[in-house]
């Protein structure tokens, strides 16, 4: 596709999904949207998710900053940015894919994530060793990846 700009779109749309163009800039997303695909653009960032959305995929961009997630999304896929800091993530978040950002920090996981994607580098900032879980009990959640029980962190 060779979209270079984000298209007008009315208020009541619910579906966005623009992947593989060459968009560098969204100035907003419909109030409405539910479902709001971007992945394989230009982005260098991204506006405010609307508190409707239950899935953002901005994957393969060269988004640096994520501020917030809406309270009901549901999937968040940010893979493949430069995205160093992880907002609070919100309660109804069942699925994260962070893999391949210079991730540096990461918080407030929620013990509705049960799908978490990212990379060993990237296990310091959001794993722990199970034999701290007395220690953490209110900041963390035992979790078994793979047959290997794990701790996550609730960064605060």
């Amino acid at each position: 596709n060779n979209l270079t700009e984000f298209p007008q779109v009315p208020d009541g749309i619910t579906l966005i999904s623009v992947n593989n163009n060459l968009i560098s800039y969204i100035d907003s997303f419909p109030p409405k949207a539910k479902k709001i695909f971007i992945c394989h653009n230009k982005l260098s960032e991204i506006p405010a998710l609307p508190d409707t959305a239950k899935v953002f995929d901005c994957s393969e961009n060269n988004i640096k900053e994520i501020r917030w997630f809406p309270k009901n999304l549901k999937e968040a896929y940010i893979e493949y940015n430069k995205i160093e800091v992880i907002p609070a993530i919100p309660g109804n978040l069942k699925l994260l894919c962070m893999k391949c950002n210079p991730i540096k920090e990461a918080f407030l996981m929620p013990w509705t994530l049960t799908g978490i994607r990212y990379e060993i580098s990237q296990r310091k900032y959001i794993v722990m060793n199970p034999a701290d879980y007395d220690k953490y009990s209110d900041m963390v959640k035992k979790h078994v990846i793979d047959g290997e029980e794990f701790i996550i962190k609730y960064y605060m």
